[in-house]
């Protein structure tokens, strides 16, 4: 259940122990107990020294996170004693400190809730912790300087209180393994409906100490993979920007011309703020590498913002009311324009060779000596993924953790983090892939939830993304965008971003150009937890699944205003019996691990059913900030289509694209990997559907292809978007 004692733990480790052990929660004991006990283990589990067979595994592992600081102190102190003057290090020294005496006293605590064979000693009672205060005690703070007691920040920044956290809500980020997992991150820019922020105070304390500690041991991570982000953020910057300005250079020369009779128009302002900001995004001059002052990253912030701005300026919302065709000509060029920058904006490709570059690294791809790699075979292929995704996994877990340091950031610079809002805070769209046949030639676009948000019970769609949506009227005959919604409409944190998404196809200026479709991906029927957790007959699934579609609304599923129902629920029933029949050979007992393979499996047919009824010319699958939920998604229906169709033999680019579609947008925004279970859910039902295909391919595509129009699953195929 847990990982073997190591003998020599790193720092990181034992940091990671240490805060498990001071956050050490009871509920969270007792449901990895209960979990061990069924041969399980919980998601994620912070819990990693905690063995419940082994009382003296886990005793020798309280005591080697004690040891394991003890050794760093004595190296520094032995070997680098000039970085003990260093005011930063002593903080980390002390916050380090703090940390262990919080972990010894929490263990001590729960002493009989842990295990019994703990209660014979004391964590402060164990010689490895009593080296450590000792030395800290009678070596360390001689060498100190005497360092002046700051205002806790966070009581000077925010004007709260510990008192003002008394009767936090149970909904909410308690602790910092919360934080560290990052499940629920935009809680912490979001208020309760009261006013109130959905964090306590002494997390805000705890984050300070564990990234005052990381200070002091950045310096030993010279190869930290997230110093090469800032790298690939900038080169992908330039790509796009100049990937902008080709398409749009051409229509801004009417522009600047009217330079003085639109001189004091908003929309205009920041239109020319966003195409000079676009240019110098464009220059390699700005690139880091070359010593830019300003990054070409930045610039490409900046252009964003400029154009947000513009979309909200008053002469934009008041043209925007009026008809197009009435306007006057030069406004019209510029509503085009802006449009043109907003589209490109959305459909840029990006450079993808540098993120693909980190990913490969990251997933140990690269072979000594120049050899070349081969393609994979259908039999290897999935399992070569897992084992790609697990050593990317524990590379990344050796350095500090990025989503602790995030945090403190959005705390540090709280002008720029007054709500959630992915696309204004740097988590860009971009096209992906096509999917193509004599039907259909539909661009599929990354986009996190297009929403801003401040409360938790209300959201609006961006000002940038409804003009995205007047670009896809305005610029192409016949274009159409249909928004797959992941997120949950039922869950208290997740509804007002659906409602916001929902609604604007009921505004007639999109209705006609946007559909929404939510297909919720965090339920606990989609998760076969709670009450679904023992439905085993293979009979009473079917049927939990085709009332789940088919209730809509209150089972998290929201369709397209044209889609009848009776074309839903005649897909439904077909389609599930036939995954049952060719996937599942029709077992009467379906395992949990079965039901979940068949329900992401089900959702692909499903998602190109939708695909079939609405032929769109752009969609997306998105979730909150299409970090997790979403890439598992939509890198799970590129290999869909691919194993479905003709060319179902995958390339080496083609394996490289699938892995950097699932873990860049997780390591480029939150400096951490994909969480594991949605790769895991995705890539299983993908082998489970592969290893049925092999054996009987043409009849099992035969019968499903009876449920589509025949031109769209007859030779479809999926391709790469490339610059």
């Amino acid at each position: 259940m847990v990982r073997k004692f190591i003998e020599d733990m790193t720092l990181v480790e034992a940091l990671d122990n240490l805060s498990s052990m001071a956050d050490l929660d009871v509920e969270n004991v007792k449901k990895e107990k209960e979990a061990s006990k069924e041969g399980g283990k919980v998601t994620a589990s912070p819990l990693r020294w905690l063995d419940f067979d082994d009382d003296e595994h886990t005793i020798e592992n309280i005591k080697q996170t004690f040891q394991a600081l003890h050794n760093y102190l004595k190296d520094i102190y032995h070997k680098d004693k000039a970085k003990l003057m260093d005011l930063e290090v002593q903080q980390g020294v002390r916050a380090m400190m703090l940390l262990a005496g919080e972990a010894a006293s929490n263990i001590d605590k729960y002493t009989d809730i842990l295990r019994h064979g703990i209660s014979a000693k004391k964590a402060k009672d164990l010689s490895e912790y009593k080296g450590l205060q000792e030395f800290y005690q009678k070596k360390l703070l001689k060498k100190f300087q005497k360092v002046a007691d700051l205002k806790e920040f966070w009581e000077e920044e925010w004007g709260e209180s510990e008192e003002d956290f008394l009767n936090i809500e149970k909904r909410g980020i308690k602790d910092l393994e919360s934080v560290k997992n990052d499940r629920q991150y935009e809680l912490l820019y979001l208020k309760k409906e009261d006013g109130k922020r959905f964090f306590n105070h002494s997390l805000l304390r705890h984050i300070k100490l564990v990234v005052d500690f990381d200070r002091i041991i950045m310096s030993d991570f010279y190869d930290d993979p997230f110093i090469k982000v800032q790298k690939v953020l900038d080169k992908d910057a330039i790509t796009s920007a100049k990937q902008i300005k080709k398409e749009v250079l051409g229509h801004t020369s009417k522009f600047f011309k009217r330079y003085d009779h639109f001189k004091s128009s908003e929309f205009y302002t920041n239109l020319a703020y966003a195409v000079y900001s676009l240019i110098l995004a464009s220059s390699h001059h700005n690139l880091i590498e070359e010593g830019g002052k300003k990054s070409c990253a930045q610039y490409i912030r900046d252009f964003m913002l400029f154009l947000n701005d513009a979309f909200v300026s008053g002469d934009y919302l008041k043209f925007d009311k009026e008809e197009f065709e009435e306007l006057d000509v030069f406004i019209r060029d510029l509503m085009m324009l802006s449009y043109q920058l907003c589209a490109h904006f959305f459909i840029k490709v990006g450079c993808k060779d540098k993120g693909i570059g980190l990913v490969n690294q990251l997933a140990d791809k690269e072979l000594p000596n120049g050899e070349k790699r081969i393609p994979r075979n259908a039999q290897h292929l999935w399992s070569s993924f897992f084992d790609e995704n697990e050593h990317l996994a524990a590379v990344i877990r050796r350095y500090p953790n990025g989503p602790v340091f995030k945090t403190l950031d959005n705390f540090i610079d709280k002008e720029r983090y007054k709500s959630f809002d992915p696309i204004t805070q740097e988590n860009y769209p971009r096209a992906l892939y096509h999917l193509f046949n004599e039907e259909l030639n539909i661009s599929c676009i990354r986009l996190p939830s297009p929403t801003k948000q401040s409360l938790i019970t209300k959201a609006t769609c961006t000002p940038v993304f409804k003009a995205f949506i007047n670009a896809v009227r305005h610029l192409g005959h016949n274009q159409r965008f249909l928004y797959f919604n992941l997120q949950d409409r039922t869950a208290w944190n997740e509804h007002a971003r659906c409602q916001a998404i929902e609604d604007l196809p009921k505004d007639a200026r999109y209705s006609d150009f946007l559909e929404v479709c939510t297909i919720a991906k965090d339920t606990t029927f989609y998760n076969q937890t709670e009450d679904y957790a023992g439905t085993k007959n293979a009979d009473d699934f079917k049927s939990l699944l085709k009332q789940q579609l088919l209730s809509g609304e209150e089972c998290g599923f929201f369709y397209p205003k044209n889609i009848a129902i009776k074309y839903i629920e005649t897909f439904v029933e077909n389609c599930v019996e036939l995954i049952h029949k060719h996937i599942f050979g029709g077992k009467k007992a379906l395992s949990r691990k079965n039901r979940m393979d068949f329900i992401e499996i089900f959702y692909n047919f499903f998602f190109l059913k939708i695909i079939d009824l609405e032929k769109p010319t752009h969609m997306s699958f998105s979730c909150k900030d299409s970090v997790d939920t979403g890439p598992a998604t939509y890198a799970g229906f590129f290999a869909f289509v691919k194993l479905i169709s003709e060319d179902s033999e995958w390339s080496i680019e083609e394996e490289d694209f699938f892995m950097w579609m699932m873990q860049s947008p997780a390591i480029t925004y939150r400096e951490r990997p994909i969480h594991l279970e949605r790769f895991n859910r995705s890539v299983s039902a993908l082998a489970v559907l592969n290893a049925e295909l092999d054996t009987g391919r043409t009849k099992i595509l035969k019968d499903f292809e009876k449920l589509y129009d025949s031109k769209v699953f007859k030779s479809l195929g999926v391709r790469e978007d490339i610059d």
